[in-house]
């Protein structure tokens, strides 16, 4: 077993910066109001967009939906990371069902 005190990023004195979260390109949440959650994560969390459109007839087939379902999108990026993008999707033409009523954009685990 390895001593604490000598495990990776086992303290920030250890290491030039503090751990980060990395290694992934993006994240897809599923929105009911895809122009608050745009604007939340703008104002709140300083991200950008960087494209806005109607996802391809492609994704939907990926995802298994119906090709009345249409889905509009937005990807949004934090300044200066090259990766770790947001993609927020709002569902239209197709039941859905929501899986957390009082959920804010900060949750997690949804």
């Amino acid at each position: 077993m390895k001593n604490a005190n000598t495990y990776p990023f086992s303290s920030f004195s250890d290491h030039d910066k503090p751990t980060q979260v990395a290694g992934f390109q993006e994240v897809v949440f599923s929105v009911t109001d895809l122009e608050s959650a745009v604007n939340f994560y703008q104002k709140v969390g300083g991200w950008h967009v960087v494209y806005r459109g109607i996802a391809p007839a492609a994704q939907l087939t990926a995802w298994k939906l119906p090709a009345v379902c249409e889905i509009s999108e937005v990807v949004l990026a934090n300044p200066g990371d090259p990766t770790g993008f947001l993609r927020l999707v709002k569902f239209a033409n197709v039941p859905q069902q929501q899986i957390r009523s009082s959920g804010q954009p900060w949750d997690t685990g949804g």
